[in-house]
């Protein structure tokens, strides 16, 4: 019959000699030179991806950024700070000294610090394009001929006296409609004073237009509109010497000039290829 083998040595399989009983005589015996061979391609295949990773991730933090600056140099030409909408990261800084980590011991599958950059950006992006729909960047009055007064101050078209002027005057024909440059809520829209019939709208983040002198109301307090739906029609109500419209913006409680957020409107468009 078989003969059984010396206790403790491993019988060997078919077409093969011995096997190694201990660890240092299969390291001795060449047969790990392979398996080290293969390890060794393996690691340096590994080395290559977490590099490409790691380029990826760069360049990923690197177009979240510049997609967050466009939109702040935007937001910042219409005379608004966009660090109260998105707020950005403490500011950190420092020479960098290394804590000793061995690189051969690191965490090679570590998530990449590029990334977690990327994300905080993404997140200010998304907060700031969602700003975005609410800025009135657009033309009120679609049909204007010119603008027939600026923002600031002027000589009193009744008086003769210096005054300011809050808001650009759009010249255009008797009850051509007047639109919302963005979405809000109606929170005025009645006649008020030297403002004839108004409309005012409330579009958030401190910021709300008002629409002046109109011959017109077609929208009521409280109601929700859209940008470009019509809220009346040009007119000459109020303290006025004709048919115009008087288009204000106001941002954080004062009155702005709206030549920048039409400046700044223009901007987006181009930006977009439009």
């Amino acid at each position: 019959g078989r003969r059984r083998g010396r206790r403790g040595e491993r019988a060997a399989l078919p077409g093969q000699g011995r096997l190694p009983a201990e660890a240092a005589e299969f390291l001795a015996s060449g047969r790990n030179k392979a398996a080290g061979e293969s390890f060794a391609a393996l690691a340096t295949r590994l080395e290559s991806v977490i590099g490409e990773q790691q380029t990826a991730a760069a360049e990923i933090a690197a177009s979240a950024a510049a997609k967050e600056k466009s939109l702040r140099d935007v937001i910042e030409t219409a005379g608004m700070n966009p660090d109260a909408i998105a707020p950005l990261a403490d500011a950190q800084g420092g020479p960098y000294i290394p804590m000793g980590v061995d690189a051969a011991k690191a965490d090679l599958f570590a998530r990449d610090p590029n990334l977690d950059a990327a994300d905080a950006t993404l997140d200010r992006v998304a907060t700031l394009q969602t700003a975005m729909l609410a800025i009135p960047f657009a033309n009120p009055l679609p049909s204007v001929m010119r603008i027939s007064s600026g923002f600031g101050g002027r000589s009193d078209p009744f008086n003769g006296g210096r005054a300011f002027h809050s808001g650009l005057d759009f010249k255009s024909g008797m009850g051509a409609p007047v639109i919302a440059t963005a979405p809000g809520v109606v929170t005025i829209a009645e006649w008020h004073g030297g403002y004839g019939k108004l409309v005012e709208i409330d579009h958030g983040y401190g910021l709300k237009t008002r629409y002046a002198h109109l011959s017109s109301i077609d929208v009521v307090e409280g109601q929700k509109v859209a940008f470009g739906d019509k809220v009346g029609g040009l007119g000459s109500t109020g303290r006025s010497t004709g048919p115009h419209l008087h288009y204000e913006v106001w941002y954080d409680g004062q009155a702005r000039n709206p030549w920048n957020y039409l400046k700044a409107g223009a901007n987006v468009l181009q930006r977009q290829g439009t």
